[in-house]
């Protein structure tokens, strides 16, 4: 990958999600007036062309939904991670497949992080006996729901595709 970059990217789970839904919404708003564009032209809307920008704009609806259904626990909000993404060299601009293949990084890095959690050691010092169990149970519950909803999230977003302009 001569022509990009590896930049490490840090933050929380809470900003890993919420820059992936900053990201995908602006992805989604293109791809939708892209599509509106091109359904001016009756000629256009019978395309695969059109057909495929509109399924990515459904796509990316429904990833985005899913997305602004995440409601992110204090406790699990703040967990740091850092990571590497590819960007492009100098001012040039990522194409839609980069800054949606960002949106899956941040997103599964966020999974991971969640997924990395010792409810033990993550909870040590914070209380004991039946009080520490029943956060441990509670933090589990969060956690799994919240990895639920990124799986559900990237699964959506797996289907997207992002034709070129002139192909």
């Amino acid at each position: 990958m001569k022509d990009k970059k590896r930049v490490e990217v840090k933050g929380t789970v809470e900003s890993f999600i919420e820059d992936a839904k900053s990201d995908a919404e602006g992805l989604k708003e293109e791809m939708e007036e892209w599509r509106d564009n091109m359904g001016q032209n009756a000629g256009l809307m019978a395309t695969s062309k059109y057909e495929t920008i509109d399924q990515t704009a459904n796509d990316l609806d429904s990833g985005c939904n899913e997305l602004d259904g995440i409601t992110v626990p204090d406790s699990l909000g703040e967990i740091e991670i850092t990571t590497t993404v590819w960007r492009p060299y100098g001012k040039q601009a990522p194409s839609r497949a980069d800054r949606m293949g960002e949106v899956s990084c941040l997103l599964n890095e966020a999974k991971d992080a969640l997924e990395g959690i010792d409810p033990e050691e993550f909870l040590k010092g914070k209380a004991e006996g039946t009080e520490l169990e029943n956060l441990k149970t509670e933090l589990e519950a969060d956690r799994d729901e919240l990895v639920s909803a990124i799986d559900s999230a990237l699964s959506t977003f797996e289907s997207c595709e992002f034709p070129g302009m002139f192909g």
